[in-house]
């Protein structure tokens, strides 16, 4: 994985996420990045505050990771054979774990080491846009899903138009029965 600590060390990623959650809050984000708009204000503001010029494309590039980085940090949380040590402030497992979920989920072992940095402003920016599953409900879940009326469990009622030649569905058992007859030679 490439090293950017050079373009945003120096205090440079806490302005940068300062202004990012900021931008958020002025609703300047559409979908999952920020606008035309918000771009704009980001490159002024961090030009501004840290005497650097960046580009669009540098910034977008650094919400992406960002994004990915604050997405596996809330994953951590969810995963069984890791445990949360309060007092250093990170996940810890066995070595063997770490390799697995890393295999899963891309990126996700740097915390191994560390904790997310800025996790509130990263928490303004994608939280409400972090696809978590909680909304998603399947058959095999041990949840409940909603009730559905009886009403429209009913099967639709199957028409056959004999006009257009088709035949009506017959049983496994009936079609065997007719080409039993045929190469019998019994009608």
């Amino acid at each position: 994985m490439k090293d950017d600590s050079g373009v945003w060390g120096d205090g440079k990623l806490k302005i940068v996420c300062e202004i990012f959650a900021d931008q958020v809050r002025a609703k300047n984000r559409s979908g999952s990045h920020l606008n035309k708009l918000g771009y704009a204000n980001v490159i002024a503001q961090c030009k501004e505050k840290t005497e650097k010029t960046y580009t669009k494309l540098q910034f977008k590039n650094k919400w992406d990771k960002l994004r990915r980085d604050y997405t596996n940090w809330k994953q951590l949380g969810k995963e069984t054979g890791c445990n949360w040590n309060a007092v250093k402030k990170l996940y810890e497992a066995l070595d063997w774990w770490w390799k697995k979920i890393n295999d899963q989920f891309k990126g996700i072992s740097k915390f191994k080491d560390k904790s997310l940095e800025y996790e509130d402003e990263l928490s303004i920016m994608f939280e409400d846009i972090r696809n978590t599953g909680d909304d998603h409900w399947a058959p095999t879940s041990d949840e409940g899903g909603e009730d559905i009326p009886t009403s429209l469990k009913l099967k639709r009622r199957s028409v056959v138009d004999k006009e257009k030649g088709k035949k009506a569905k017959t049983t496994g058992g009936q079609w065997m029965q007719e080409q039993m007859a045929k190469n019998i030679g019994i009608e």
